[in-house]
Order: C-alpha cells, then structure tokens, then sequence
C-alpha cells in the first residue's frame, strides 16, 4: 500500500510529474506514428517485409547513434537536447501528416516518404534517448 502512495506522490511532484506525463504522451505517439506508418506501407504495396523496414528505421538511429547521444547529454545542456530531440521528431511527423493531408495515401510517390518521416522520427528519438534516462535522477 505504501509503495503505490510513493509511486502517486512521485507523479505528482512538480518537476518530475509533467516530466514522466510529457514522455509517457511522447512514446504514446510514436507507437502510433509506427503502426499507422506500417499500415500505409502495407497499403500502398502489400509487402511485409517494406513493413518490417519501419520499425527497422525507426530504431536503427538509436542503435546507431546511442554512444554520441550519450556523449551529447554529458557535454550540453539535456533540457536543449531534448528540446532539439522533440523538433526533429516533430517535422517528420509534421511533414508527413501534411503530405498525407494534403494529397491523400494514394497521393504518396511511393512509401520513400513514409520512410523518410520514420527515419527523421528515429533520429530525433536517437538525439534525445540518453539525456531522458540522463535527466531522471536529477528531477527524482
């Protein structure tokens, strides 16, 4: 009983709180942006394995880049960092949503847009991963 009131308490604690709520909103939409990505994919050519590439796009940067992420959020400043990290994600997502808005699915080139936003998303993702798990035992 007493860990559930520590765990409620730190939701509530004013510099954690919107911190973990702002990630948890954040990760709620990529997992979104990824299933809504490899369904278009699916839809526009019927390949499982094309599918299969946006996951790998997503997380390729992050495996990739990992190590200089983690040297970025030890050398600036990780609030700009994540920052940084939300803005590059964001026009992917941004850009993408427009194109479909605009033109329709059966409006898209090709899946290399769709890719392309995944890839963007992924790299923002890989900018910001280490200064997230960097920045939780000082807002704890």
């Amino acid at each position: 009983m007493s860990e559930n009131r520590t765990s409620l308490r730190l939701i509530r604690a004013p510099r954690f709180g919107p911190y973990i709520v702002g990630n948890f909103a954040s990760n709620i939409g990529n997992w979104f942006q990824n299933v809504a990505a490899g369904i278009v994919v699916f839809q526009l050519t019927g390949s499982n394995t094309l599918v299969g590439t946006v996951s790998v796009l997503q997380f390729l940067a992050t495996l990739l880049l990992s190590p200089y992420s983690g040297a970025l959020a030890d050398r600036f400043s990780r609030r700009k960092l994540l920052i940084l990290a939300q803005c590059i994600s964001a026009t992917g997502a941004v850009g993408l949503a427009i194109w479909v808005g605009l033109e329709g699915v059966s409006g898209l080139p090709g899946v290399w847009p769709v890719l392309a936003a995944t890839g963007v998303i992924g790299l923002g993702y890989a900018v910001g991963i280490s200064a997230m798990n960097a920045l939780v035992p000082a807002l704890v």
